[in-house]
């Protein structure tokens, strides 16, 4: 595994000139140039800011954040952990996050939920009624994708007759707001909750953690490298799992309609055998990480 750091910083609008001298004083112009992220940072006389990715041992990483620092300018770093093929294929369990955008749905179209099973305070473990509603147009030609604030997997129906011999997803009903439910797609519920994350894990924080229940308020650190850590897998462990943990503002109402909180939305953690029934589909977009056990 590597880590990198993503490195976003801007100087100003008309300063695009001292934007290209103080890369080149870092070694670091020509690299910046050439990324496709930056492709559109110099327009004229108009700048619009640098990004840029780099292995946290480069030299040129410590000489830009010094000088950038000494120049009083603000950056936005993200620490970044890649991992080998052989890293992936040989983790029993991995944390499965969509790298898309994703998809307007939920509680953003009033949604209506099932409270029984949910934290009353934050509302972690409320469940939405089926169908689903998700922005369906915005599919595409994906095969999988999510929603944005609750993190409910939409998958093909393909993608779904694929999985049918995995454990723990129930293919449900999705719909476009206004409209019948899409039988060219299913919402892919994950009934099966993990413990709690053991303390050595990396990677995440609470910022505004639920008092009640402990689920809702997590968020990813990007100042610190992804690494979930478990006691052990339960037993009861399935294909599909969610994480006890719900990532997300609880507290903000998305909509005039969202008057009770449903907690954000939970990791999801796949076998092995998940993750290779996915590769064999050919589903795309996909960002693994290990998942690392004590026992």
């Amino acid at each position: 595994m590597r880590d990198y750091l993503f490195v976003s910083f801007f100087l100003g609008h008309h300063r695009g000139e001292d934007a290209r001298r103080l890369l080149d004083d870092c070694g670091l112009l020509e690299l910046a140039t050439a990324d496709r992220a930056n492709r559109h940072a110099w327009l004229g006389d108009h700048h619009t800011g640098v990004y840029l990715r780099l292995p946290v041992q480069d030299p040129r990483l410590s000489a830009l954040l010094d000088r950038l620092r000494a120049e009083g300018v603000d950056s936005l770093t993200r620490l970044d952990r890649e991992y080998t093929a052989q890293e992936l294929d040989s983790a029993a369990w991995l944390v499965l996050r969509v790298a898309t955008s994703g998809l307007w749905g939920g509680v953003d179209y009033g949604q209506t939920y099932d409270f029984r099973e949910a934290c009353q305070t934050c509302g972690a473990g409320a469940l939405p009624i089926p169908p689903l509603i998700a922005e369906l147009g915005a599919m595409g030609k994906k095969d999988m994708d999510h929603l944005v604030y609750e993190r409910h997997l939409i998958v093909s129906s393909r993608v779904a007759e694929g999985l049918a011999h995995m454990t723990g997803i129930q293919p449900t009903p999705v719909k476009s707001p206004r409209r019948a439910p899409d039988s060219r797609f299913e919402w892919l519920r994950i009934p099966n909750v993990l413990p709690q994350m053991h303390a050595s894990t990396t990677g995440y924080e609470a910022v505004s953690l639920c008092p009640v229940c402990g689920r809702g308020g997590h968020y990813r650190d990007a100042h610190a490298p992804e690494a979930p850590m478990y006691a052990a897998m339960p037993q009861n462990a399935t294909d599909f799992n969610q994480t006890f943990e719900y990532y997300g503002d609880w507290e903000h109402a998305r909509t005039k309609s969202h008057v009770r909180p449903i907690g954000g939305g939970p990791g999801i953690v796949v076998s092995q055998r998940g993750r290779e029934a996915l590769k064999e589909l050919g589903v795309r977009r996909l960002v693994w990480v290990p998942v690392a056990t004590l026992q």
